[in-house]
C-alpha cells in the first residue's frame, strides 16, 4: 500500500465519524485534518520536482526555450490542483444562483422591521453571501491563472516568459522557506 493509498484510507475512516457523530467539533477536526493533508501533499508535490523546477526557471531566465512538455509540467506543479476545481465552471455557477437567492433574500427585507429578529435575517444572509462570494472569487481567480498558462504556447512570448519566472519563482520561494 502507497502513502497515498494509506493517507486516503485513513481520511476516508475520519470521514466516516465526522458522518457519524454529526457534531460540529468532528467536522472541525476533519477540517483540520484536511487542511494538514493539504499542506503534506503540497510539500511532496513540490519535493518531487523541485530539481526539475530549478533547472526549467534557470532556462527561462537565460532565454532558453522550453518544450511543450515543461510548459505542461510547470502548469501541473503550479496549479495542478486549481485546474482541477476550475474545470468544473458548473460549481461556480451554483454558487452564482445561490449568491442571486441571497441577495433576493436581502431584498426582501428592506421593508423588515426595525427589530432584532430581522437584523438578526440580515446578519445570516451576509453571512452566507460572504461564504458564496469566497468560493466563487477563488473560482475565477483560478480560471484566470489557468487562462494565462492556456496562452503560453511553444513560442513563448517576453511577458509569457516573465509571467512563468515569477510564478516558478514564487512556488520555488514558497516551497525552500
Amino acid at each position: 500500500m502507497t502513502d497515498l493509498q494509506t493517507i486516503i484510507s485513513k481520511l476516508q475512516e475520519d470521514f466516516e465519524a465526522t458522518i457519524s457523530s454529526g457534531t460540529a467539533e468532528s467536522q472541525k477536526r476533519l477540517l483540520a485534518i484536511i487542511d494538514e493533508l493539504h499542506s503534506v501533499v503540497n510539500e511532496r508535490i513540490q519535493d518531487m520536482c523541485r530539481e526539475e523546477m530549478h533547472k526549467m526557471l534557470n532556462r527561462l531566465k537565460n532565454g532558453l526555450s522550453l518544450a511543450p512538455s515543461d510548459v505542461d509540467q510547470i502548469r501541473l506543479w503550479i496549479i495542478g490542483d486549481e485546474h482541477e476545481h476550475a474545470k468544473s465552471e458548473h460549481h461556480c455557477q451554483v454558487w452564482e444562483s445561490e449568491l442571486k437567492e441571497i441577495l433576493e433574500e436581502i431584498k426582501n427585507l428592506r421593508d423588515a422591521q426595525e427589530i432584532p429578529v430581522d437584523y438578526s435575517k440580515f446578519r445570516a444572509l451576509l453571512r452566507r453571501a460572504s461564504v458564496v462570494l469566497a468560493d466563487i472569487f477563488y473560482c475565477r481567480q483560478q480560471k484566470e491563472k489557468l487562462d494565462q498558462f492556456d496562452q503560453i504556447g511553444s513560442q513563448i512570448s517576453p511577458s509569457q516568459r516573465a509571467f512563468l519566472i515569477k510564478m516558478l519563482q514564487e512556488k520555488l520561494d514558497s516551497a525552500d522557506g
